[in-house]
């Protein structure tokens, strides 16, 4: 079988820019038949118990919230009844609600510059900030596969070919891999391997 390399989201394989308009947005009440929506000020879209995707003025979420008009739910009694927290809890840059245990919220404080949080069960807030870095020379040669534990690769190219020749003279290819074509500026993924 062989290579398929498909391109990624670009203007051919999406709803374009082009179908909104100002305070617009699209929606489907059946399959494939996007319309577009346009919202006044002070609205929000949603669907009611009957009908399709409409824009709702304020009386029709309170409606659906089934909240009277001017009702106070934000202060602290009703919070905490909800089971909610108030922000006021967060107190310094960099705090994090971790929790000791069901339904107990605990402040974990920021951590050092150069720190990354990690779980610690062995913690109160299940959480610590501690050193953690790897590098591609920690995990073997270069053309190894390496586990980057969650890790976000940033400026991170798989491939990178001239033209489509030079796409279809990749090997070996497996399902997953990326390829960005410069004479299109187009990323292309594996979806077929050979």
């Amino acid at each position: 079988m062989a290579v398929t390399w498909k391109k990624l989201a670009y203007e051919d394989d999406v709803v374009t820019k082009a179908l909104f308009d100002a305070y617009t947005i699209l929606a489907a009440d059946s399959d494939n038949t996007p319309v577009a929506i346009t919202l006044a000020a002070s609205e929000l879209i949603g669907r009611a118990a009957a009908g399709g995707i409409v824009a709702l003025s304020k009386s029709d979420v309170l409606t659906i919230l089934n909240v009277e008009d001017g009702a106070d739910v934000t202060d602290a009694t009703n919070v905490a009844a909800a089971g909610a927290l108030m922000e006021s809890i967060i107190a310094a840059k960099g705090d994090i609600i971790g929790a000791d245990g069901n339904d107990s919220p605990v402040i974990l404080t920021v951590g050092s510059n150069g720190k990354v949080l990690l779980a610690a069960s062995g913690e109160a807030t299940g959480l610590k900030w501690d050193d953690y870095a790897i590098a591609l020379d920690d995990v073997g040669a270069p053309d190894a596969s390496w586990d980057a534990n969650l890790q976000q690769a940033i400026d991170f190219v798989l491939h990178t070919v001239a033209d489509a020749a030079a796409l279809a003279a990749l090997t070996p290819v497996e399902v997953g891999q990326l390829a960005w074509q410069t004479d299109e500026l187009a990323i292309y993924a594996c979806t077929v391997s050979s």
